[in-house]
């Protein structure tokens, strides 16, 4: 994932959207891509996640009962509004939607996490590599609520699966130094 990559991305969604603009699930990953740009730095946070909400708000729009939009949007409620009762309640709505979807896992299991609920959290995301057991952000995410267990052999163990899936992932690496 590179600022280069990332731009080269946007401009796809975009372009493909100008095609289908009723396209929900690609407003969502609209929203996602702009709040990677923050969260990296790559933007201003308060930009970028201005961009996503717009985004995810065209997405809820479109198609009230999708749950990625509905966990996309507890997540930037969790993550920049830190607006945690709203977030739980997108979120919450998400996993009515699709309990099985490995994106909308992946955002209760964070909810879950920094809520200290952490058996709750690994189950999550447990489940969302079940489905998904090429996603080397799984992985590392499985490391990191691991290791705040203090679990850190499984932790290793997971961070060691993201780098099998993807070397080239210079977070995980960070969790080794």
């Amino acid at each position: 994932r590179t600022r280069e990559d990332s731009a080269k991305g946007i401009e796809y969604v975009k372009q493909a959207l100008e095609l289908e603009p009723g396209f929900a699930l690609a407003w969502v990953l609209l929203s996602v891509a702009y709040s990677g740009e923050a969260d990296s730095g790559w933007i201003p946070t308060d930009v970028g996640y201005s961009r996503a909400r717009e985004a995810v708000e065209r997405a809820l729009a479109l198609e009230p009962d999708l749950a990625e939009a509905h966990a996309r949007m507890g997540y930037i409620k969790l993550s920049f509004d830190w607006d945690w009762k709203s977030a739980e309640e997108y979120i919450q709505r998400a996993l009515e939607l699709a309990p099985d979807n490995v994106f909308v896992l992946r955002v209760a299991a964070r909810l879950a996490r920094g809520t200290g609920d952490i058996e709750t959290a690994l189950d999550r995301i447990r489940s969302s590599l079940e489905s998904d057991p090429l996603n080397s952000g799984g992985y590392a995410n499985f490391g990191v609520v691991l290791h705040s267990a203090g679990r850190l052999a499984e932790a290793d163990e997971a961070y060691r699966k993201a780098l099998e899936v993807a070397p080239q992932a210079i977070a995980v690496h960070a969790h080794f130094s």
